[in-house]
């Protein structure tokens, strides 16, 4: 019968479980990839476009050291209807024809009443693969003034919004538009 060294073993195993630990690693996807469902379809409903919006922004933010956003429904309702309003008056702007100026449409939503605050607005449109949640937020990120918002310190809340149809008349129907309203 042969004698076994227990330092040996215990080697051993300890070497096992460190390859097996490994090759779960490897083959698991990260949790940022599982947490931005769908962001590359181009089929997604408005809610689930929201989601993969604001899971890649925070992805973003994450890859800077940055906290991550949280959510605010006053400013998803605003960013909604701005969306809805880019599409329904064709117009590229922060200014809507119906609903005034970023600040005024924040005001009037309630956030942040009595507070000094710091806002911000990006807005994007696209349709076929370039109107994905993905493309939408790669295509924000190659553009100074885009980054700079999503990756700015101060902000620390954001409302998503999303429209079918992008804002020219030819195009109502086609694709979709997004804006992101953020503040401090």
């Amino acid at each position: 019968m042969p004698v076994t060294n227990p330092f040996r073993v215990a080697s051993y195993a300890a070497i096992l479980s460190a390859v097996a630990l490994f090759a779960i690693l490897i083959a698991a996807p990260p949790a940022s990839a599982r947490g931005c469902a769908g962001a590359s379809s181009q089929k997604l409903s408005k809610a689930q476009a929201n989601r993969a919006i604001f899971c890649l922004v925070n992805r973003q933010r994450a890859r800077r050291g940055l906290p991550a956003l949280r959510q605010s429904r006053r400013l998803a309702r605003v960013a909604r209807v701005h969306a809805r309003d880019i599409v329904r008056y064709q117009f590229i702007g922060h200014n809507s024809p119906a609903h005034g100026s970023l600040l005024a449409r924040v005001k009037r939503s309630g956030y942040g009443r009595n507070r000094r605050l710091t806002f911000g607005e990006i807005l994007g449109a696209g349709r076929g693969r370039w109107g994905t949640p993905r493309s939408i937020v790669r295509e924000w990120m190659k553009r100074h003034i885009h980054r700079t918002a999503i990756l700015y310190p101060r902000f620390r809340v954001m409302g998503v919004g999303a429209s079918l149809g992008m804002p020219s008349h030819n195009n109502r129907r086609k694709g979709r538009s997004f804006v992101i309203t953020f503040a401090s």
